[in-house]
């Protein structure tokens, strides 16, 4: 296989994995903004739950699933960057730089709206206590 060919195919799994990433994200999302809704309304599968278990819900399902959509998009920043380091100075470091740059992006963009949210919902959990 030539360099270009070479060059082409880490591109392509550099940008795959990019887009698994995002949708990953996506569902985490889903998931989270689910647990949230259930945490507010106090309503889970139509029955009722008590605060207690509410709590349980926003420390074991809310922020596991903001925060883990966080630390998956450091860590494959951080894979991203190592990659954009051991290829050196081409097109296929330029991705992987980019991609980089995004994935440490979207860590931020996601940890300071679940900061907010998770506060939000404590004060939502003690107005009820």
């Amino acid at each position: 296989m030539s360099d270009a060919a070479v060059g082409l195919a880490i591109s392509v799994a550099l940008l795959a994995t990019y887009g698994l990433l995002i949708a990953c994200t996506m569902y985490c999302f889903r998931l989270a903004f689910l647990r949230m809704d259930e945490i507010v309304t106090g309503v889970v599968n139509g029955l009722p739950v008590s605060v207690k278990h509410r709590w349980n819900m926003l420390f074991l399902g809310f922020n596991a699933y903001a925060n883990g959509a966080a630390i998956i998009h450091a860590v494959f920043g951080l894979g991203y960057f190592q990659v954009a380091s051991i290829v050196g100075d081409s097109a296929v470091g330029t991705i992987a730089l980019v991609c980089g740059g995004a994935c440490v992006w979207g860590a931020a963009a996601i940890v300071f709206p679940a900061i907010y949210l998770n506060v939000y919902l404590v004060s939502v959990l003690r107005s009820t206590s």
